[in-house]
């Protein structure tokens, strides 16, 4: 190679990656042991060799604890600590989710269940109201009363409900009721 160009190595099928690197002027090394490249790009991170024994200037798509963001649960834990040190509303643009190995998230998904589920009886119950047959196709009432009291209690403001003690959205008597 040139002295000047700049070189990659791909490990696994990107053809997208190599596509453009080609287009923008790079060269592409396929001896997959060669340690001579700028730039590798590799579907495994053993691929890649130690970190360590990279030099300065060579780059590639791993870094050192990326599965904090590049696995389901690790994004899911960053995301759930980003809100605890940030006040970060994450519910605003990443669906919502829990690691079901964490015995406080897999409380949280199962609140979380149950508040969904009040609040679409509720919604159900109302987009229904005028349809015809709706009263026999509705809710039992008691369910009703249940899933628009929970729905209540979760709209209260913050500063009302601060003195009281914590509780479940849900009692598990209204959620089995």
């Amino acid at each position: 190679f040139p002295p000047e160009a700049r070189v990659f190595m791909l490990t696994g099928a990107f053809p997208g990656i190599r596509n453009a690197l080609v287009a923008k002027g790079w060269a592409e090394n396929e001896d997959r042991v060669s340690p001579l490249w700028d730039l590798k790009y590799a579907l495994l991170q053993r691929d890649v060799g130690e970190q360590a024994d990279l030099q300065e200037s060579q780059v590639t798509n791993y870094f050192a604890r990326n599965s904090e963001v590049t696995s389901k649960v690790g994004l899911c834990n960053t995301l759930s600590n980003s809100m605890n040190l940030d006040r970060v509303n994450v519910d605003c643009f990443y669906p919502r989710c829990f690691d079901m190995n964490n015995p406080t998230q897999v409380e949280m998904f199962a609140e979380d269940f149950k508040l969904t589920t009040a609040a679409c009886i509720v919604r159900r119950f109302v987009d229904q109201a005028d349809a015809p047959g709706a009263r026999e196709r509705s809710f039992p009432r008691e369910a009703l009363k249940v899933a628009l009291e929970v729905c209540r209690r979760r709209c209260l403001d913050v500063d009302a409900t601060l003195d009281e003690a914590t509780r479940p959205a849900m009692e598990d008597e209204e959620w089995e009721g």
